[in-house]
């Protein structure tokens, strides 16, 4: 575990400064090192992709996950559409988001 808090600790510094393709580098590199990609890894993504205004890129982005964007994903796009302002794809991922909870709460309710 302590081998991955630099690791999510660089794609944090990408999100909040910018350098997309710096955080794009590391992101693809953690295969190399043997990490695996956790949720909180694709929502850093997510979020540095929003950042840097490229809202639509996300949509390209989750076809590559070996994991269905998740709800805490959908948050991370609404919290950057708020940054950035835009409303379209705020409403897009809100909808997402809350058909993911609906999904997860069915399952639950199907102990599934």
């Amino acid at each position: 575990m302590m081998e991955c808090i630099p690791t999510i600790a660089v794609l944090l510094v990408c999100d909040h400064v910018g350098p997309v393709k710096d955080g794009f580098d590391h992101f693809e590199s953690m295969a190399n090192f043997g990490i695996e990609p956790r949720l909180g890894y694709y929502a850093c993504m997510v979020s540095l992709l929003a950042r840097a205004k490229k809202l639509y890129e996300p949509k390209d982005f989750f076809e590559r996950l070996s994991i269905p964007p998740a709800g805490m994903i959908w948050r991370s796009m609404l919290s950057a559409c708020r940054v950035v302002g835009n409303l379209e794809v705020s409403i897009y991922a809100l909808g997402m988001s809350i058909s993911y909870i609906l999904l997860f709460s069915i399952y639950a309710n199907n102990r599934m």
